[in-house]
């Protein structure tokens, strides 16, 4: 059921000006239940020690048991930014793993040009039905399911965005069900930059579909703001998730929209935000 779906947010913004154990509390008087953690950030008030594995798994493990007793959950985490099997992934992995997370969101971080997209436009969904089932293999030993996200293709020389092969909502799909270990992760801007309606792209990609990335935006203007400030329709999105019997979390990656207010004004944001995401659950009754 939609309306009762728990709300969850990117903390990549929070962690840039508030310890973790601080973050979590700010969630927690907002209302949020579930985080979705930043492996891409290298920012943070309080850096993790990503390079001493055995001290970050420690860490992790405190950070989880911190936040579980104030009813917040590690729900996600966005993998860092790497090509390939990297030692630095599969490390993210394991950490993953050891704050709660269901998920381990991957992208395709590699994607043709818009030449060679155009000369063959096949080629990339291939390459990526071969590189994702051994990655999520290797998080489904740690108990995580890999999140294949969408994304669009940019290219500068043309100021053009063009549909690469996780812009198309049927490829997405077919990448997302090619293992046992993996599904969909929509990104609701992605989508609507990519000129897709993000409510079809949910019914498109069904019961393949099992994590969110919620934020707005402007037709080809990359904003990651809250709902209702750009141009997505979104009563008609969440009539779509009720469609398909959507049962995951409404996941917010507003970081723009935070990054906007002072430090001091941040906690009240994220209130904001979990009001809107209350407003937004009554939406798909």
């Amino acid at each position: 059921m939609v309306a009762n779906m728990k709300l969850g947010l990117s903390i990549v913004s929070l962690l840039r000006y508030f310890t973790s154990n601080e973050v979590i509390d700010i969630l927690a008087k907002a209302g949020i239940e579930c985080v979705d953690f930043p492996f891409y950030s290298n920012d943070m008030v309080d850096p993790w020690p990503f390079a001493y594995e055995n001290e970050a798994l420690r860490r992790a493990e405190e950070l989880r048991a911190y936040a579980e007793d104030r009813g917040v959950f590690f729900h996600q985490a966005h993998e860092p930014f790497t090509r390939g099997l990297t030692g630095d992934k599969l490390k993210c992995m394991r950490i993953a793993a050891a704050l709660g997370c269901k998920y381990f969101v991957m992208h395709p971080v590699f994607h043709m040009s818009y030449e060679d997209f155009i000369a063959y436009p096949d080629k990339e969904e291939e390459a990526l039905k071969e590189y994702f089932p051994e990655l999520a293999a290797l998080a489904g030993d740690l108990g995580l399911k890999g999140a294949v996200e969408n994304i669009f293709g940019y290219d500068s020389k043309r100021d053009t965005v063009y549909k690469i092969a996780m812009a198309r909502p049927e490829v997405h799909k077919a990448v997302a069900s090619c293992s046992p270990y993996l599904c969909a992760c929509l990104d609701v801007g992605h989508a609507n930059i990519a000129g897709n309606d993000p409510a079809q792209v949910a019914r498109t990609l069904g019961s393949s579909l099992e994590v969110l990335h919620v934020h707005d935006s402007k037709d080809r203007t990359f904003e990651h703001t809250v709902p209702f400030l750009g141009n997505i329709d979104w009563q008609s999105f969440m009539n779509s998730l009720k469609e398909i019997g959507y049962k995951g979390v409404f996941s917010f990656e507003v970081d723009n929209f935070l990054d906007a207010f002072p430090t001091q004004l941040m906690p009240k944001a994220v209130r904001m935000v979990g009001e809107i995401g209350r407003y937004m659950k009554r939406m798909g009754r």
